[in-house]
């Protein structure tokens, strides 16, 4: 039962099958630590069996015995605190006693349960801004906005802009975060770069921006035909021309023309255009 420090201090703690990777050369440090793997296997079934049997007092002497070396029993330990309300206990184990054990994001829906629970604002808005400067969704910027002021959420989406410009996915988050924000000039700098965006936030950006808007998904458009070469990558288009003739009141006649008189070899690309446009709703395959 007792558990040796420098065995707790491993990164290989981490929920990994086996429980601890030795180099077998060292036999000594080897054996020591199969032994404790050996023990927590046989605890397990220990568990399992008290469960069944419903032996509380089992249970919580199994959970007390290995929470401080192996993950799953340490999940454990941290959902009966939560039943039983005890969650200082459960917020010291998470951010001080394991913080150096247990990698962060294997704890997270945890870490931010307890600190809803316990902390003061100040250490709530810290630990939902690292979690969105780790993760960028526009869920925890959500999060993040309930308690941090206009100022705040400005510098960290700025710092996203600077940072990861030329990723797609992350712009596609950022333009949500610059909408809510109306920074729509902002939101024009990056859909310049990312064209495709303009389809899923069109409707989103304001109407004194419809003339570049219009000219950008036309650019698109071009340059998926330039590039695509299967059926199912015509179909999308067809539907993109669709979307843009449904939600600009510019004309999409000249789009169509251009293309037939450009492409006239993909006879693919016309029949989708075409099948498209004459009967839309049974055209669409989703």
């Amino acid at each position: 039962e007792e558990v040796n420090n420098s065995v707790i201090q491993q990164e290989n703690c981490i929920k990994v099958e086996p429980l601890f990777k030795i180099e077998k050369k060292d036999k000594n440090t080897y054996n020591k630590n199969n032994k404790y793997q050996m023990l927590v296997e046989l605890d397990r079934f220990y568990y399992k069996r008290a469960v069944r049997q419903r032996n509380k007092n089992i249970i919580d002497k199994v959970v007390n015995r290995n929470f401080m070396v192996d993950f799953e029993f340490f999940k454990l330990k941290i959902g009966r605190w939560f039943k039983e309300k005890n969650f200082n206990e459960a917020k010291y184990l998470l951010f001080k006693e394991f913080n150096s054990i247990y990698h962060t994001e294997q704890l997270e829906g945890e870490r931010f349960f307890v600190v809803q629970q316990t902390s003061d604002l100040l250490e709530k808005k810290e630990l939902f801004k690292e979690r969105l400067l780790s993760k960028i969704v526009y869920q925890y910027y959500v999060d993040y906005k309930s308690i941090a002021s206009n100022e705040e959420l400005i510098d960290v989406v700025d710092y996203f802009i600077d940072k990861h410009f030329n990723n797609k996915e992350i712009m596609y988050q950022v333009v949500n975060m610059l909408i809510d924000l109306k920074r729509f000039d902002d939101v024009m700098i990056v859909v310049r770069k990312h064209n495709k965006l303009l389809f899923d936030y069109y409707t989103c950006i304001p109407n004194k921006y419809n003339r570049e808007k219009f000219e950008l998904c036309e650019r698109y458009i071009y340059e998926q035909v330039n590039n695509s070469k299967t059926r199912d990558e015509y179909q999308t288009i067809a539907f993109n021309i669709f979307y843009l003739e449904m939600h600009s009141s510019k004309s999409i006649e000249h789009i169509i023309k251009k293309l037939k008189n450009k492409y006239p070899k993909k006879r693919a690309l016309h029949e989708e255009v075409d099948g498209f446009f004459d009967d839309p709703e049974n055209w669409l395959p989703f």
